[in-house]
């Protein structure tokens, strides 16, 4: 269904036609990745339920805008204090890793700038100089609870 949207959003047409060459180039591509680059099953690879992705995403956007204004207003204000972090997940599925770190950099003030395994290391528009774990504390409690769907 999102690759089918994804293929209706580029045609930027919503015709039958569309939406069916789009339903068959989208189970084209789950299966030749499934078969040729996936080592498992794509479901097991790949596992977050819509409940929790929507409310997830719904948080993502909120976060967004809101790490937008605060970014804007440090920059303005020159309240920056640039640093790199190395943050470790406790996320567990790869997948749900590569979320977390494509969020982080989603984020204004922040980008991920390497994964390695479960560990990422962060690039901080506002890095507090003597309270790293602090940082780290907001991405456990906000971002890896929401994916895991515990809030």
């Amino acid at each position: 269904m999102v690759l089918t949207l994804f293929w209706i959003i580029l045609n930027e047409k919503i015709t039958v036609l569309h939406t069916v060459t789009g339903v068959v180039t989208g189970f084209i591509c789950i299966i030749c990745t499934e078969k040729y680059l996936l080592k498992q099953k794509y479901a097991l690879n790949y596992t977050l339920s819509f409940k929790v992705f929507a409310k997830y995403l719904v948080y993502l956007f909120i976060q967004i805008y809101v790490s937008g204004i605060t970014a804007i207003y440090r920059m303005l204000t020159n309240k920056v204090n640039i640093g790199v972090i190395e943050y470790e997940s406790d996320l567990d599925n790869d997948f749900l890793i590569c979320v977390l770190a494509n969020s982080i950099t989603l984020t204004p003030g922040t980008v991920t700038l390497d994964k390695s395994g479960r560990v990422l290391k962060i690039l901080c528009l506002n890095c507090p100089e003597s309270d790293k774990d602090k940082l780290q504390q907001s991405i456990k409690l906000e971002l890896e609870k929401r994916l895991k769907g515990v809030r």
